[in-house]
């Protein structure tokens, strides 16, 4: 594991806003991302850090995620 510094350091996206919802599945809190169409035929289910789905990094790399299953990213 690198022990630098830097490995530890994250920051907060800010330059781009998320577009997915905040929703609740089954009493478990979840980020539902889709992708600019509104329709797909597949699904990423992704298990995020201990920051959870609230944390808006994994928001907008779910987003992402949903951009590229479309094929618009």
């Amino acid at each position: 594991m690198d022990t630098t510094p830097a490995c530890c350091k994250g920051r907060e996206d800010k330059t781009r806003e998320p577009t997915g919802t905040l929703v609740t599945l089954a009493d478990v809190d979840a980020y539902l991302a889709q992708p600019p169409s509104g329709n797909s035929d597949h699904a990423i289910i992704m298990l995020t850090d201990t920051f959870g789905c609230t944390f808006r990094n994994n928001q907008l790399l779910a987003d992402d995620f949903a951009k590229e299953v479309s094929g618009v990213g």
